[in-house]
């Protein structure tokens, strides 16, 4: 079976949609780390507007 190109790219469809999986994996893991820092970590240090800067 022949697979299918895009229109304007060129580029195979599975080549095409490969990179959702990449992204779809690297939300995966950036969740259970969220998560796993919110059970068993420390929350991050909280903002303070006072000692923020404009950075010049």
């Amino acid at each position: 079976m022949k697979v299918e190109k895009t229109a304007c790219l060129r580029l195979r469809f599975d080549w095409l949609w490969s990179i959702y999986v990449i992204f779809a994996a690297a939300l995966i893991v950036r969740h259970l780390w969220i998560g796993f820092r919110a059970i068993y970590g420390k929350a991050p240090e909280a903002f303070d507007p006072t000692k923020a800067s404009s950075g010049v």
